[in-house]
């Protein structure tokens, strides 16, 4: 089936700085149910997005049009979230809690010692999940198991925040509440620790990266300020937006170039429309087929996205390691364009699968991987 184009931001705000433009909201439900937002994750799948709640222990749904629901209530200060497949990870005080994204069932419920309180979180590719523990501690925790290790300890700040996943260096990148802190740089092969820049603010509480490499921190420094650093950290960090009532974690929607503020003492959720920035490397051209899935990797169902350069004849396919092909996802003709397909596989089981685009004009292919 083709997936339909996703999240429809409805602005109304004013603009901020030049080329972004931003929505605040709060209230726009009937009634707001913001409290103490921590940190926000986008859900493409359903259109929405997830809000934790410190001050409640609540996660907050709000749907493309801008009202509020609970998916989840009766837990103890939710903080950071992230979507991995269909779970949504939340940290609270005691570990990590996952629930599933259609149902908000309970699926996952992780305890460890804790020096200070479980906050950001990210995943790699690999399907391990990594907390922040704010005494100065990651936590890498494997899923399939429910089993974790301290994988940073003693040589990084004391009061960690935030930290996301940078897939292109193999690494996690943390920001702290500090003055001036730096940002760091984890290598996921050995856990090194280097300062990767030198910030003119700290107190930084969330992280977040674009498609292209470029880091969006916020500070609560400055009035409560979002900065973006290039990708090689080369230049000094561009302010985008300005003032926020305690910036928390972000979050970034790939798809439409959003960026999501939680304002944790406004109960407000900032929106800026981002101009998308890349190097000449990046940038593909348009007479080529382009694909990519996500989430990758995934439990149960992926999107597929694929840009067609002309009007064509289509046909997506899956096909196992052994190259047996074992699903037709879409088969017809397109315009040129952007496109979807939501592979559900849920009858399969776990491993690497290669999902092919096949046109009139051109082929092309890449891997996922379906964990159980």
């Amino acid at each position: 089936m083709e997936y339909l184009d996703g999240w429809a931001l409805k602005k109304s705000g004013n603009l901020a700085l030049v080329g972004l433009m931003v929505c605040t909201f709060s209230n726009v439900s009937a009634q707001n149910l913001l409290n103490g937002p921590e940190s926000v994750a986008f859900d493409t799948v359903y259109n929405r997005m997830l809000v934790s709640n410190a001050l409640d222990g609540a996660i907050v749904e709000i749907d493309e049009n801008m009202n509020q629901d609970y998916f989840t209530t009766g837990h103890q200060q939710c903080a950071g979230n992230q979507i991995v497949g269909d779970i949504l990870y939340v940290t609270v005080p005691h570990g990590v809690l996952g629930f599933d994204l259609a149902t908000a069932d309970p699926v996952f419920d992780i305890s460890f010692p804790t020096y200070g309180h479980p906050d950001g979180f990210t995943a790699d590719t690999s399907g391990f999940l990594y907390v922040v523990d704010t005494w100065g501690r990651i936590i890498k925790i494997d899923p399939a198991d429910t089993s974790y290790s301290v994988f940073v300890q003693g040589s990084i700040s004391p009061s960690l925040q935030d930290i996301i996943f940078d897939e292109i260096n193999n690494r996690i990148l943390a920001v702290a509440y500090t003055v001036n802190s730096p940002i760091f740089s984890i290598s996921l092969e050995d856990s090194t620790v280097t300062e990767v820049a030198l910030t003119p603010f700290g107190y930084m509480d969330g992280i977040n990266r674009d498609q292209f490499g470029n880091t969006y921190v916020s500070t609560y420094s400055n009035y409560g300020g979002v900065y973006r650093y290039d990708p090689d950290f080369t230049d000094p960090p561009e302010l985008i937006s300005t003032p926020h009532n305690g910036p928390a974690g972000l979050d970034y929607n790939r798809r439409e170039h959003i960026l999501a503020i939680p304002n944790f003492y406004s109960n407000s959720i900032s929106l800026i429309d981002i101009i998308p920035t890349s190097t000449d490397e990046n940038i593909v051209p348009d007479n080529y087929l382009t694909i990519k899935n996500y989430p990758n990797p995934f439990n149960a169902y992926t999107i597929i996205e694929y840009r067609l350069p002309s009007h064509s004849d289509v046909t997506v396919e899956i096909f196992d390691m052994l190259g047996r092909k074992v699903e037709i996802l879409f088969s017809g003709t397109l315009p040129a364009g952007l496109h979807r397909v939501v592979w559900n596989a849920a009858e399969h089981s776990s491993g690497v699968y290669y999902y092919k685009i096949n046109s009139q004009y051109f082929r092309a292919a890449d891997r996922t991987v379906l964990l159980r």
